[in-house]
């Protein structure tokens, strides 16, 4: 087992505004391979700084243009919370409590799994503890489509832009975590050519991108963490193991830049329906 572990490695309007992502001038990607090769990148936009509530635009200026932080995000549910639905605020609650958790991670393995909990917080509803692994998957589609449309500054697509260069090209370019890798690794039929589904992914990818399809491109970037989620959580990985770094790492980076977008998209529209979460508070 360990020799085949070894192998394997090689809005609507209020007093705090959005936070807004700037995006840059060129696309830094690699030119090897078909992620390699990318469109010209847009004309960039630069970082709207919020102009009331000073507290906001200090925590901003000391930050990244594509740094979401738990306190600044913390500041933010304070400050409108009191406008939240009771169900909505509890998810908002929750996740942010879990990014915090992972900030505080001293290792790629727990700020993965705690970046996790905070998006499965942010999205899953009542009726995900009964869906079937395929039926969940299914459920990300909603939940994005939601944060796309809602998301009119385009931060979700300015971050995916800004770090595009690093962790998301060599996630979708490991094909350990491409699901139909290992049904056929462990002899389910049907996947006998998983080689070219993988390709079809990357053509898919790209052109994605191309047409700024950005509910396609989060679709096709969490169908390969929900398999790292599942080898994880379910005892198929070994904690800071070499084998798995690159994946565990840059599926880390991943979901630090775009769960905090998530949840501040949804802090700029807490009337939309996010569903209820299937544990809340009871006495």
């Amino acid at each position: 087992m360990q020799g085949m572990e070894q192998r394997a490695a090689c809005g609507r309007s209020r007093d705090v505004p959005a936070i807004r992502f700037g995006r840059s001038n060129s696309f830094g990607g690699c030119t090897d391979g078909p992620l390699g090769r990318m469109v010209k990148h847009p004309v960039p936009r630069p970082l709207a700084v919020p102009t009331r509530q000073p507290e906001f635009r200090t925590m901003l200026e000391e930050t990244t243009p594509t740094a979401l932080t738990h306190a600044i995000l913390k500041a933010k549910q304070r400050a409108l919370r009191e406008d939240f639905p009771q169900t909505m605020g509890l998810r908002v609650h929750r996740s942010i409590s879990w990014i915090g958790r992972a900030e505080e991670a001293t290792d790629d393995d727990g700020r993965f799994i705690f970046m996790w909990i905070g998006f499965n917080a942010a999205y899953a509803d009542e009726e995900e503890v009964h869906k079937t692994i395929s039926e969940a998957r299914t459920e990300f589609t909603g939940f994005f489509h939601k944060i796309v449309t809602l998301d009119t500054g385009q931060r979700v697509y300015d971050a995916i832009w800004d770090n595009f260069s690093g962790p998301i090209r060599v996630l979708l370019d490991n094909r350990y975590v491409f699901s139909p890798f290992w049904k056929h690794h462990n002899g389910i039929s049907g996947y006998e050519e998983w080689e070219k589904m993988f390709r079809s992914a990357e053509r898919r990818f790209i052109l994605a991108l191309k047409t700024h399809n950005t509910v396609e491109v989060l679709n096709l970037v969490f169908d390969r963490l929900y398999v790292l989620r599942n080898q994880i959580i379910h005892g198929g990985a070994t904690w800071n193991s070499s084998v798995n770094r690159s994946q565990v790492r840059d599926g880390a980076a991943i979901l630090s830049f775009l769960v905090p977008v998530f949840i501040d998209v949804m802090m700029d529209n807490p009337d939309e329906d996010w569903g209820r979460p299937y544990y809340p508070v009871v006495d």
